[in-house]
């Protein structure tokens, strides 16, 4: 059995930033418990919320966190979003 969530994400520049979603396949024998998001832009503010789906049914995505990346580090593959 497979469980369907997702990661929601966008810069912090209140509600005109469009958000960006992430689907998330999970398995039972090894569930997923982490996501990594790339090519975020550096020293950046971004929201996140998160959804988490059983067999129970479909739930709402999870309040909103405010968070911060880190400084200037790039490596040589980024890009601007």
């Amino acid at each position: 059995m497979y469980v369907l969530g997702g990661c929601r994400y966008r810069v912090a520049r209140g509600s005109r930033s469009q958000w960006n979603t992430l689907r998330v396949l999970s398995g039972v024998a090894q569930p997923v418990t982490s996501v990594t998001l790339y090519e975020l832009r550096s020293n950046a503010l971004y929201e996140l919320m998160v959804l988490a789906r059983n067999r129970v049914g479909d739930p709402l995505f999870s309040d909103t966190v405010t968070v911060r990346t880190k400084g200037q580090y790039c490596s040589s593959e980024c890009r601007p979003l």
